[in-house]
């Protein structure tokens, strides 16, 4: 846990001075929202064991279901997640509204093809990543004698 919140606490001081080395588009804006960042990342840490739990749930249910269609739904959500990163860089750094943005997207065709092909490889290896972490916990909780969570209710 200590390295974690080291971790934690060197990224926040590096990404706190990229303004002072980038020119950075909207400042009051980058570091508005870096401080709730740095805190959903340190309760990421404080609540781990409780969020392992909840993947657990709600792996052991998703993974019941057919492999495409996981690697479908992973494909969405790191699709999502890209678009929304990307977006929030280019508005920071360039001052590009995420509607430019999309348009850039749509009418570059070989950026659309990369951007398409990164998030389904994405999505298929997310797949395999969560049955990984899915026995690795199972195998961490058998080694220290504990019970599993049962799966009551939503995750």
């Amino acid at each position: 846990m200590f390295r974690a919140i080291l971790l934690l606490s060197l990224g926040a001081v590096v990404l706190a001075a990229i303004p002072w080395y980038a020119e950075v588009f909207h400042t009051g804006v980058y570091y508005t929202m870096l401080v709730p960042l740095m805190g959903v990342a340190g309760l990421g840490i404080y609540w781990r064991e409780a969020l392992e739990k909840r993947f657990y749930k709600r792996w052991k249910r998703e993974r019941k279901q057919k492999a495409g269609w996981i690697i479908w739904k992973e494909t969405i959500r790191s699709a999502v997640l890209m678009f929304v990163t990307i977006s929030l860089g280019f508005f920071m750094v360039e001052g590009l509204l995420p509607t430019q943005i999309l348009y850039i997207m749509v009418t570059n065709v070989p950026a659309l093809f990369v951007f398409l092909v990164v998030n389904t490889t994405v999505g298929l290896v997310n797949r395999f990543e969560n049955e990984k972490r899915y026995n690795r916990l199972v195998d961490k909780w058998m080694d220290q004698g504990r019970t599993l969570p049962t799966s009551g209710g939503r995750a």
